[in-house]
């Protein structure tokens, strides 16, 4: 049906409600109606609706531990209530731990068996603390700027007062990024999934053009890491269109390869050190850029009771 929508005053828009639906509802003047917002449009709810707890089992047998951590934060920001962990590893009780304690916000292990554990939402902060928790995530980033700043200057460097800040940071962004996909499911999601393909996009664009204008010599080692750099964005690609986990886990086993040990070290040589830097963010924007995707392909085998 269609309502015109009728000016109130110098700012307010309204429409009226449809008679034989207020009648069976026993809605009158000064109730009150939950309008919620998401991707199709706007909802009208009346009356108390019992909330649909989200729930998943998951198998991490031969999972490592970035693989663990990674899913335990993708699962947590696609509004899960309850996360099962399968056939768990006495070695990854303290990682689970950890994980939970101080990055899933209102999360808490509530069961421990023998092979298996149980996280839930105890007491997650509401929806609406979504603003003052985002405040406080450009918050940490001012105290982290001015931590580095201090430590510069007086030649002291704490590595544990940043640590805890990027712990915190990560949390608070975390909370958020679970709110925005709980409101407007893979809007959110697909968002991140072209800004981070956008990033990827254009570091190509300026590793090039740099090599272009600068007529940098490529060697042997230079075209080894471009041809794994296609086949690491390969796993990127089938991960998106084939639905395929395995790929997701290969992405993150490789990161430190790529990240923190090969490339940083030909970087330090000097020669095609820019190069080298631009090659070094591209698998890092990939292996970061596999987040939407993974939270996608956890949401799908997401049960509700």
């Amino acid at each position: 049906m269609k309502r015109k929508v009728v000016k109130l005053g110098p700012s307010t828009l309204v429409i009226s409600l449809p008679a034989k639906w207020t009648k069976e509802t026993g809605i009158v003047a000064g109730k009150e109606l939950e309008i919620i917002e998401n991707s199709d449009g706007l909802q009208i709810q009346f009356g108390e609706k019992v909330k649909e707890r989200k729930e998943i089992s998951i198998n991490i047998t031969n999972y490592s531990n970035a693989a663990v951590k990674n899913h335990l934060t993708h699962l947590y920001r696609t509004g899960l209530d309850k996360i099962t962990l399968q056939n768990i590893k006495p070695e990854k009780h303290a990682l689970v731990t950890e994980t939970t304690r101080d990055l899933l916000l209102g999360f808490e292990v509530t069961q421990k068996e023998e092979k298996q554990w149980t996280l839930e939402n105890i007491v997650e902060p509401v929806d609406q603390k979504f603003e003052t928790i985002l405040k406080r995530c450009f918050f940490t980033i001012k105290e982290s700027i001015t931590l580095t700043l201090n430590s510069f200057k007086n030649n002291e460097f704490n590595i544990d007062e940043i640590q805890a800040l990027r712990i915190q940071h990560d949390k608070f962004i975390l909370f958020c990024k679970r709110i925005l996909t709980k409101r407007y499911s893979n809007y959110a999601l697909n968002w991140e999934l072209l800004t981070f393909l956008t990033h990827i996009q254009h570091a190509i664009y300026y590793l090039y053009k740099h090599t272009e204008k600068y007529k940098s010599k490529t060697n042997a080692t230079l075209l080894k890491y471009l041809d794994e750099l296609q086949e690491y964005f390969d796993y990127y690609y089938n991960a998106n269109y084939s639905n395929d986990m395995d790929m997701i886990v290969k992405i993150n086993d490789l990161r430190n390869r790529y990240y923190t040990q090969e490339i940083p070290k030909l970087i330090a040589k000097g020669e095609n050190s820019i190069i080298y830097a631009y090659l070094r963010e591209i698998f890092r924007l990939i292996q970061i850029g596999m987040s939407p995707i993974l939270s996608r392909l956890l949401q799908e085998n997401v049960s509700e009771h």
